[in-house]
């Protein structure tokens, strides 16, 4: 596992979240608005992410439907409920106070005279 996939693991449930707190999307959508909007950085692979999308479902947090698509193809949607848009604050606010813990560490600098930051 590299190391993109490990910051990325913890991560993938908000990351849906967001995704579909904007926009009912269907399970081959969802993975390609993350890998378009990150740049090719965060890829999601459809069998890792569907586990994901059950759990989310099965804790109420998004819902599903089908709908057909191009031509008689039917696909499954998914829809963030309002469960959902708390977890995902929760998770963007968990999230923010993680990652500026390590911005803050990854500037540390210490010195004969004690602690110092860099700014």
């Amino acid at each position: 596992m590299d190391y993109r996939d490990r910051f990325k693991k913890g991560s993938i449930e908000m990351l849906l979240l967001k995704v579909l707190s904007e926009e009912d999307c269907y399970g081959y959508q969802i993975t390609q608005i993350i890998r378009e909007i990150s740049c090719g950085r965060i890829i999601v692979r459809e069998p890792s992410m569907y586990p994901i999308l059950y759990r989310l479902q099965e804790r109420n947090l998004i819902s599903s439907y089908k709908q057909n698509g191009n031509g008689r193809m039917e696909r499954v949607y998914y829809h963030i409920e309002a469960e959902g848009r708390k977890e995902l604050d929760k998770l963007i606010s968990a999230y923010t106070q993680v990652h500026e813990g390590i911005v803050a560490l990854l500037n540390y600098k210490c010195s004969k005279d004690g602690l110092k930051y860099a700014k």
